[in-house]
């Protein structure tokens, strides 16, 4: 028996560790399963903080649009009690602020606004146009009865319900002014937010209306004279018209944006006879075209400094003239068109003129071609003229142009006045490399055509040589059309007309005459002989 205890201790003993082990891992999972329970319940409990934060931001929000609409309510309580005191008062003009403010009331009490239709449409015609091409210019436009009942009828025909829901009535903190905030634009209705939005103010949320913060713009533009000796960087500080300490800042690029349009204004004003505004909207057009194809500068370009500034040694001195005058071609009218030439791009390095050694810094225009491509819209001489040398000349003469367009004029100049009108016939090209004769010319100041052969205005789309083949004979390629004639065709011994043969054999029949005979020989072909080799 105790044998047999013996033998069983060890199995005992196994079977206990086993249990123990076993134990252990329950323990061990029981812990690891604690352990995920108190993380999850760490994160719920940082949620929950969360959520808390957030609710209680997004009850701050709450309250502070209930105070918000609270201040609304108080604002339409004073403006229905003005209203009521007006209607006691029986006011008898009134204003189209007055009755959309009386409909935006209205609309908030949850009584929307109705129409009377078309009733008295003829009474209102003309104020009716005169807002729906500015509302908010005419918002305090005086109406008389008639206009009033009319306005009010006709509501929804020229400000409407949807308008009434993008705007409020704010109280400017300036003026004190009970104005119009929109928040949201109509389609194809007119605006009357009268609160600024082009330079919003970071720094302090007052509402100032736009009247307003113009005013403080004016003034702070007025005070540079003496704030610019002690304001640093490239902005302007504006003081806030509220009141405040907060100073805002306008940036020296819209301030240089408005000055150099005012001396564009300035120098365009100045042009005498003055400009048609067929000509003002044409040079716009060839300015941006231009600008766009990077062949000028915008005048709004940073890199310009002034238009009336001259640097010395700066490449645009390459065109001393600030503006020059083109006859330019258009929409079937000539118009006497402005280039601002000071603002054209000149190349990087100047060419030398072989005749008068000076450098000289010509437009930038790339290849010929290009240029063509960008100013072919806008027909004239002027797209020659604008380059400082003669580029024209090099779509018939086969060289580089390398003397400038003033040396050329010179040129034809000195050969006039020293050989008269006999040298009309020889007046060269300046290349010495270029024997080409110069016969069409034009005029620097009056820009009239002529040719020098003839002493007359230049005959357009025919040469000299053609051109006296056509007073002589009515045809202007008559020598060319003589030798065509006597190379391609021959007599008819019979009648002398003229025949070409075509094709076959050397048996010519006549269609005048009807006279037969050889093309070779041209003898009768009846009496032809086998000698011919027809």
């Amino acid at each position: 028996m105790s044998q047999l205890l013996q033998a069983d201790v060890p199995n005992i003993l196994d079977g206990q560790a086993q249990h123990i082990r076993n134990l252990q891992n329950t323990v061990s999972n029981l812990l690891d399963k604690n352990k995920f329970l108190i993380d999850t319940l760490r994160d719920r409990i940082e949620e929950s903080v969360s959520l808390r934060l957030k609710v209680s931001s997004a009850n701050q929000d709450l309250q502070r649009t209930l105070d918000k609409m609270s201040v609304m309510s108080d604002t339409m309580d004073n403006l229905r009690d003005e209203i009521s005191e007006l209607r006691l008062l029986q006011v008898p003009r009134a204003t189209p602020r007055t009755i959309i403010v009386s409909k935006l009331l209205d609309y908030s009490t949850h009584n929307p606004p109705c129409s009377d239709g078309d009733a008295t449409h003829t009474v209102s015609e003309s104020i009716d146009r005169r807002l729906a091409t500015n509302l908010k210019g005419t918002l305090d436009t005086l109406l008389s009865t008639d206009e009033t009942r009319c306005l009010s009828s006709t509501f929804e025909r020229w400000f409407g319900t949807d308008m009434l829901q993008t705007i409020e009535l704010v109280t400017c903190c300036v003026c004190r002014k009970h104005k119009f905030k929109q928040y949201l634009g109509v389609a194809f209705a007119a605006p009357v937010d009268e609160f600024h939005t082009v330079f919003p103010r970071s720094g302090c949320a007052s509402p100032v209306c736009s009247e307003c913060y113009l005013k403080a713009v004016s003034y702070s533009l007025d005070r540079l004279q003496e704030s610019c000796w002690i304001n640093k960087g490239p902005v302007v500080y504006i003081s806030c018209p509220c009141g405040c300490a907060g100073d805002e800042k306008l940036e020296i690029q819209k301030l240089r944006t408005y000055d150099m349009a005012l001396q564009v204004m300035r120098i365009l004003d100045s042009i005498n006879p003055p400009l048609t505004r067929n000509a003002r909207d044409l040079a716009a057009r060839i300015h941006r075209k231009m600008a766009a194809n990077g062949l000028m500068y915008s005048p709004f370009d940073l890199k310009i400094r002034d238009l009336d500034y001259d640097e010395a040694g700066s490449p645009l001195a390459a065109n001393q003239q600030l503006i020059q005058l083109y006859d330019i071609e258009y929409a079937g009218e000539t118009l006497r068109v402005p280039i601002l030439t000071r603002l054209l791009r000149v190349e990087k390095t100047p060419t030398e003129c072989v005749v008068c050694t000076d450098s000289i810094y010509d437009v930038c225009y790339g290849h010929i071609d290009q240029w063509l491509k960008v100013c072919v819209e806008f027909d004239g001489d002027w797209i020659w003229k604008l380059l400082l040398f003669p580029q024209k000349l090099a779509t018939k003469c086969d060289h580089i142009i390398d003397f400038c367009t003033s040396c050329l004029q010179q040129h034809i100049q000195v050969q006039l006045e020293t050989f008269g009108r006999g040298a009309c016939e020889n007046i060269l090209c300046p290349s010495q490399k270029c024997q080409r004769v110069l016969t069409h010319v034009a005029c620097a100041e009056c820009e009239f055509e002529m040719c020098f052969n003839h002493q007359m205005k230049w005959h357009d789309n025919l040469t000299c040589e053609q051109y006296d083949s056509l007073r002589e004979t009515g045809d202007p390629d008559y020598q060319e059309t003589q030798e065509w004639v006597a190379t391609n065709t021959k007599q008819c011994p019979g009648c002398g007309i003229n025949i070409q043969k075509d094709k076959g054999c050397l048996h010519m029949t006549c269609k005048i005459c009807q006279h037969e005979f050889c093309w070779e020989c041209l003898g009768n072909w009846q009496e032809h002989n086998s000698r011919c080799r027809g």
